[in-house]
């Protein structure tokens, strides 16, 4: 079943760590003990950690002192379904419903996480990922990742939802780029349960780091993987269907539903829930310095774009908090909007200078979309410039600047 709800959406993650009633209470006494776990668990996973780095990843002595060691970090990871895993398989895909998804998995079975995150290298390493060129763009991963499956042994480990869930609702819509391999996937199924304190594995806009130290805060996390049988791409289906049919079919054994919501939605989502509050309470300092930058680069976005109303700028902003990538949204027409009219009348200029084109209009926009990404950011590029330029001829208009 798919679904896309305003509901649905709002069920996908947890809004608050702790449970309620009496179990909330038991937490008091606990804290000290939490805490002390915290502070060991830090100093034997720090060894933990140097053990993986030295052994290599398909060393069954390093499978053997990394599940005794997770025991100790508090990480139980069981499994079922291990004979519907294909040793041939270079493909695996996960829902993703904590930050230690991937420890879990490469317990079992030893597995490489591209990076798809614009992290530092150190941050990179040291989370586990290996970096494979998702930062010059989506083809130049996929042409890495595809050379990867063809030169190495161990498999490509890929979460296509993009962002952690609780679980228990629904999974987000799959990104395409691991189901664009040429390969076939080996489904994995991922559930997590904390049985003495059943505290949030996620929290809405947590960090990674807060939720590795509630790792270390409860007794205990179940981690529990089910492999599926190896799904094949079917000739006549595209990219995109092979993506869907793989996320209805784990969203079925899992119980729930199959959402259209993606993990830009997320991230809407939690701006919406983080920065307004629904009863109209005053915002914290903090939101209120938020909201203000956004509205300034909603206002730089505006001086360049004259036509696109401030509102629809506003709404980009809060999705993608990025300046450039809103211009590039609104140039390429993935956002659309009634232009404004131009409050500088084109009679008013004089003969001698070269007409005024309001930033939205089709001049701006790329006669075609090409296939290779230089390209694509070339265009854009020029098309960005060219905006700039006019841009700054009607300030010098509007202020009389020779």
């Amino acid at each position: 079943m798919t679904s896309n709800s305003a509901d649905d959406i709002r069920n996908l993650f947890s809004r608050s760590r702790f449970p309620s009633g009496l179990v909330a209470y038991l937490l008091v006494p606990y804290f000290p003990v939490g805490l002390f776990l915290v502070t060991l668990r830090i100093f034997i996973g720090l060894h933990t950690f140097l053990i993986s780095c030295i052994l290599p990843k398909s060393s069954p002595i390093r499978a053997f002192v990394l599940r005794v060691f997770s025991l100790v970090l508090g990480l139980c990871v069981t499994q079922e379904g291990i004979e519907n895993c294909d040793p041939n398989s270079k493909v695996i895909v996960a829902n993703h419903v904590s930050t230690l998804d991937h420890a879990a998995i490469d317990l079992i079975l030893p597995s490489v996480i591209p990076s798809v995150w614009n992290l530092p290298s150190v941050l990179t390493w040291l989370l586990g990922f290996k970096e494979m060129g998702a930062k010059q763009g989506r083809d130049i991963l996929i042409q890495n990742v595809k050379q990867h499956c063809l030169t190495k042994k161990l498999p490509i480990l890929s979460f296509p939802e993009g962002a952690v869930t609780n679980g228990t609702h629904g999974l987000l819509k799959y990104s395409s780029w691991s189901f664009s391999l040429d390969q076939p996937v080996q489904p994995v199924l991922v559930t997590a349960t904390r049985p003495l304190f059943p505290v949030s594995l996620e929290v809405l806009g947590s960090r990674w780091w807060q939720d590795i130290c509630w790792f270390f805060f409860v007794p205990v996390t179940v981690i529990h993987l089910k492999f599926l049988p190896v799904i094949h791409k079917e000739e006549s289906d595209s990219v995109d269907e092979f993506a869907h049919k793989v996320q209805t079919i784990m969203a079925e054994r899992l119980k729930i539903l199959a959402t259209n919501h993606t993990s830009a939605d997320k991230v809407s989502y939690a701006k919406r829930m983080l920065f307004q509050h629904p009863s109209g309470a005053r915002l914290t300092e903090n939101k209120i310095e938020a909201t203000s930058r956004q509205h300034k680069m909603a206002k730089q976005v505006k001086e360049v774009l004259v036509d696109v109303p401030i509102q629809v700028i506003l709404q980009d902003i809060a999705r993608t908090d990025s300046i450039d990538t809103t211009i590039s949204n609104i140039l390429e027409k993935r956002v659309t909007y009634t232009p404004e009219s131009s409050s500088t009348p084109l009679s008013s200029q004089k003969d001698s200078k070269p007409p005024i084109v309001p930033p939205g209009s089709a001049k701006y926009a790329a006669a075609t979309f090409s296939r290779n990404s230089h390209e694509r950011m070339q265009s854009f590029e020029e098309r960005k410039s060219a905006l700039l330029d006019n841009a700054r001829r009607r300030y010098k208009e509007k202020h009389g600047i020779m």
